[in-house]
């Protein structure tokens, strides 16, 4: 909405320039953006992207040919959608983004304080703030982090209600983090219960997490860590191949392989297997 208000003030402003200049200058531009989009994600990402289209916009409007007295009615009705469109987005937008900000500063200001009850206080906290938008990714695992911060204190019961957060945020992303922390949270909650079927719905959320990522090198090693907890060596053993095959390929950039000694752990397991 505010791009609409700006596009007839600054075309008015360019119209009053030499139009071959103005056309040379947004052409200029618009190479310059074109070439940075090969290294950045330019064109992706909705701020640079609204930014581009808004130049491609205000090129057009300030072309004299373009302006037409009998355009005017027309650039009225886009105004008045302009400004309706604008007050729906603060009413279902930016308002609720401001009650779930508040409601983050509370949590932050809570766990600056390690103590446990502060701790579930900040979790609360972070329940709210999803509560206030719920399409937002991230507050419900943060709560989970809170969760876990003092499991300490009742293992089982704290990593179940963990649970329960990372499943709500993954309703919204459901192979984003919180998939990714699932599995961790399933797999130390089959440890401390001793029931299997935790183990096996961990394996099942990794095996979709590979899935999702082919060549994630963290995912195969999860999910054959996982399967190697569940005495499946032989499954297990495949996948850390496959992991050990990513590490291969991903030569060029060691920061994205695996350290030695954890190349040397999947390999002993592989030779274990058989």
């Amino acid at each position: 909405a505010a791009f609409v208000l700006l596009v007839p003030l600054l075309a008015g402003v360019l119209g009053t320039f030499d139009p071959r200049a103005t056309s040379r200058a947004l052409a200029a531009a618009a190479i310059t953006v074109l070439v940075h989009a090969q290294v950045e994600m330019t064109m992706t990402r909705p701020g640079p992207a609204a930014w581009s289209w808004f130049v491609l916009a205000v090129a057009g409007a300030a072309a004299p040919t373009l302006v037409r007295p009998r355009a005017r009615p027309v650039a009225a009705v886009a105004l008045a959608v302009a400004l309706a469109a604008t007050i729906w987005i603060a009413a279902r937008g930016v308002v609720p983004a401001w009650r779930q900000e508040a409601r983050l500063r509370e949590a932050a200001a809570l766990v600056a304080d390690p103590a446990g009850p502060r701790r579930l206080a900040a979790a609360d906290r972070l329940r709210k703030a999803h509560a206030a938008m719920p399409t937002a990714v991230g507050p419900r695992r943060w709560a989970a982090e809170q969760v876990l911060a003092v499991r300490a204190e009742s293992p089982a019961a704290y990593l179940r209600e963990a649970l329960a957060e990372l499943r709500a945020e993954m309703q919204i992303a459901p192979r984003g983090a919180a998939a990714t922390m699932a599995v961790s949270v399933l797999r130390e909650l089959a440890a401390v219960t001793g029931e299997t079927r935790h183990l096996d719905e961990a394996i099942t959320l990794a095996e979709e997490l590979v899935a999702a990522d082919p060549q994630g090198l963290s995912a195969h090693r999860r999910l054959g860590d996982l399967l190697w907890d569940a005495e499946r060596h032989a499954d297990a053993a495949a996948v850390y191949r496959r992991a050990l095959e990513i590490d291969d390929d991903s030569a060029f950039d060691p920061l994205k392989q695996l350290s030695a000694g954890e190349r040397s752990r999947l390999e002993s397991r592989v030779a274990d297997a058989g």
